[in-house]
This record gives C-alpha cells, structure tokens and sequence, in this order.
C-alpha cells in the first residue's frame, strides 16, 4: 500500500487536466455570449454605443476572466506543441480583448465599488503579466515571444487609463445629478413638465456614465483589440503552416481539451474586438452627425430638442468653479 502511494504514476495524476481545460472553454464560453447578448441588444434597440449590461465588471466577470486567464500562470506544465503555446497567447489577448469591451460598465457602479472592482482587475492583470514573464525566461513558453510581449504591454496600457476614466467620471457624476434636478426648476404645468421632462431625457442620454467613458476610451480600447487580433492572427498563422519545424512534438497533460480551448478563446477575442472597433466607430459617427447639426441615432428624438438640452447643460456647467469645471468641459467636449 505504502509503495503505490510512493511510487510516480504521473499519467494518473495528470488525467483530470483535460476537464480543466473544459472548464476554461466553459468560462470563456460564457464571457462570449455575454458578449453577444450585450451587442444584439444594443443593436436591437439602436444605442450604437454598445453599453454593457450582462458582460460588466463585477465579482461574477472576474471570477469568469480568472478562469479562463488560467494557462497564463500555470507555471510549470510542459506546452510542446503549436496548438499549446499558441494557447497561451490565446488566452492573454482574449483577456486584453474582454477588459477593452467591459471598459464602459466601470461608469455604471458607485465609486468604491468600480475602485475595488479595478483594484481587483488590475492585481489579476499584474499577475498574469508577471507569470508571463518567468515562463518566457525559463522556457516554458518558447515560442511566440515577441507576440507576448505586444499583447502584454497592450494590457499594461489599460490600467492606467481605466483608472483616469473612473475617476473623471466619478467626478462628473455629482454634476450630471445637478444638471438633471435643474431641468425640474422651471414651472410645474403640464405642457412645461413635459418640456424639461424631454430635455431632462436628453441630458440624461448624452451625460450616460457608460457613453461617456465610451468617448474617454473607445479610440484606444478599440486599437488595443485590433491590435491583439492582428498579432492573434499572424500567430495562429504561423503555427499552422510551421508547426513542423519551428515547435517541438508532443502534447501537454491537457491533450485534446486544448483545441476547445484555443478555439472558444480566437472567437471571442474576434467578437470582442468588433464589438471595441464597432462602439469606437460609432462614437466617431455620433460626434460627426452633431457637429453637422444632425441627430445622432443614437436618441430618437428630435434635433431642437437635443441642442436646446445641451444649452441647458452648458448654462449649468459654465456655473461650476475649479476642477467641476474641467470635468464639465471635457463632457461637454465628449457628449457634443
């Protein structure tokens, strides 16, 4: 009894590892319909934006992008083939793709909320970067080194603008409050309610927590994705046509689960970055429509409303003294 506890039966102890793989496709499974129900909503309801509803930052979505971030800081498992190492740049990039797309639901929680939630993101972010890391300098990932290295600092470059973009919206929140109560202030008639009832909608659409973070970073989260998708790309090319010559033979303990995984994870990176490239484009699209005078499509209603809305909201901010009035500037810049 003693000597088969001792004695090495590594093939037995390494055979659950396929279902940890499963797991992982599970987990970026999930993150990829949460994804796409988020976009066929908006697109159903015609806010361009792509605001997040399900796929948002909350103890859930990182408990899921932990999960499927898990072969960047398994240490020590032997990866020899193409589809192994490609898994774990697969697996980076699907995070960097998945933070770009959430990057809007940061304005939708309260303060301490979105800094312990980014505290937390930002931690998992430096682990799986530090752990990237050793493996490229002991030789577990051997492969794919520049690519890593892209895709790392496209993910080290998130952090810092999160943390700018929570805190410019924290700070404008107080303000969008006040400029909504003194919509209310002027008569209480029916036909004069319902005006500033029409302007306080606008004012509410184009100060949204979540389009205005949309316009603080959809430019850079949207070249961040196409970015990971292009180095994603070129790796999953080379390692098809080279994977006789430039990687080792063999496969890892997580065998066949391996292809599941690599696989879920391309196809979310792809959704997440046409989803990052779409809002940014729409952005773009709404501030080109409003400089012409014209409605966005993002509000259904008309252009008289949304520029006397505007009005209102310049007249409250132009009032605010210090920082307020640098923060209303630079949403009034964003929202125009």
């Amino acid at each position: 009894m003693v000597k088969s506890l001792c004695s090495s039966e590594s093939d037995r102890y390494s055979s659950p590892v396929p279902y940890v793989g499963l797991y992982i496709a599970g987990a970026t499974l999930v993150c990829l319909l949460l994804m796409l129900c988020d976009m066929i909503s908006s697109f159903r309801r015609r806010t361009w934006y792509l605001p997040c509803k399900l796929f948002s930052i909350n103890s859930v979505t990182l408990f899921l992008l932990a999960t499927a971030s898990k072969l960047p800081v398994d240490l020590t498992t032997y990866m020899p083939s193409h589809v192994d190492q490609l898994s774990k740049l697969s697996s980076t990039a699907m995070l960097c793709v998945s933070i770009s797309f959430l990057a809007p639901s940061f304005g939708i929680n309260r303060e301490a909320e979105s800094i312990t939630n980014l505290i937390t993101l930002s931690l998992m972010v430096i682990t799986i970067v530090v752990n990237v890391c050793i493996q490229m300098y002991t030789g577990v990932i051997f492969s794919f080194v520049i690519e890593h290295i892209i895709i790392l600092c496209c993910m080290m470059s998130l952090l810092p603008l999160l943390w700018w973009s929570i805190s410019a919206n924290n700070s404008g929140k107080t303000i969008i409050t006040d400029t909504n109560r003194d919509l209310f202030k002027k008569g209480t008639e029916a036909k004069s309610f319902v005006h500033q009832a029409k302007l306080w909608y606008m004012c509410s659409c184009i100060t949204n927590p979540q389009y205005l973070i949309c316009g603080l970073v959809s430019p850079i989260m949207a070249a961040n994705c196409a970015v990971c998708l292009a180095v994603l790309s070129y790796a999953a090319f080379r390692s098809i046509v080279f994977h006789k010559s430039e990687f080792c033979k063999g496969v890892s303990d997580y065998g066949w689960s391996i292809w599941i995984i690599v696989v879920t994870q391309i196809i979310t990176v792809v959704v997440g970055s046409l989803g990052s490239v779409f809002r940014s484009i729409a952005r773009l699209g709404m501030v080109l429509h409003s400089g012409r005078g014209e409605p966005s499509g993002l509000l259904q209603m008309n252009s008289s409303h949304h520029i006397e809305s505007e009005k209102v909201a310049f007249n409250f901010f132009t009032k605010k003294k210090g920082l307020g009035k640098v923060v209303s500037i630079i949403m009034l810049s964003l929202s125009a």
